[in-house]
């Protein structure tokens, strides 16, 4: 079973045996050009390109300051992409700045130079139900400035639910940003 993620700018602080892929290392993931010099094909996602995964072959993907790199429409079939590599009880971790969050930190200024698109813990969630998975609302703000954060507790966010990596989901050191908005997205099995 693997564990890949998916970044930009330097890598996270991941275990060995996680394949990672990251946009300021030239991992060529959504762009237009093969790398030779990293053994990437681009994923021309628009052309119907899929992963370099077997279907049901990953455990977790964690993607930390990654989505907001992409618009909307990019993400959309990436996280369907991601969907079909998760294995039953698989987990995409995904780590964003928070469109919400008014309290802890300032938001981000508008235009921040290279990001795409701006998420809510709302549609961040929308996106990952439309690719047939189960959104686990970890750490968010809400629309009121609210700050729910069930790391603390993250094993009662999955009391009932079948997880294949718990070494991952159940941890946060790895976490570089740990005041973002992170939602998991859980495979409940394909019917």
């Amino acid at each position: 079973m693997h564990r890949v993620v998916f970044g930009a700018g330097t890598p996270a602080k991941t275990p060995p045996d996680v394949l990672s892929c990251f946009t300021a290392k030239k991992c060529v993931l959504l762009g237009d050009e093969d790398d030779p010099n990293f053994g990437f094909k681009a994923w021309r996602y628009s052309e119907g390109d899929t992963l370099p995964f077997d279907s049901d072959s990953v455990s977790f993907i964690f993607s930390e300051h990654f989505l907001e790199h992409l618009t909307v429409e990019e993400v959309a079939p990436f996280i369907v992409e991601c969907s079909r590599i998760l294995a039953p009880g698989g987990v995409i971790r995904s780590v964003v700045p928070d469109a919400d969050l008014r309290k802890d930190i300032p938001p981000e200024p508008a235009g921040y130079p290279g990001h795409k698109s701006r998420w809510t813990v709302f549609l961040l969630a929308d996106v990952l139900k439309a690719a047939g998975l189960v959104p686990v609302l970890l750490k968010y703000w809400d629309n009121d400035g609210q700050r729910h954060d069930q790391f603390q507790a993250i094993e009662e966010a999955y009391t009932g639910l079948s997880v294949t990596d718990t070494d991952m989901v159940f941890s946060a050191a790895y976490l570089k940003r740990p005041n973002s908005l992170i939602v998991d997205g859980l495979s409940p099995g394909k019917a």
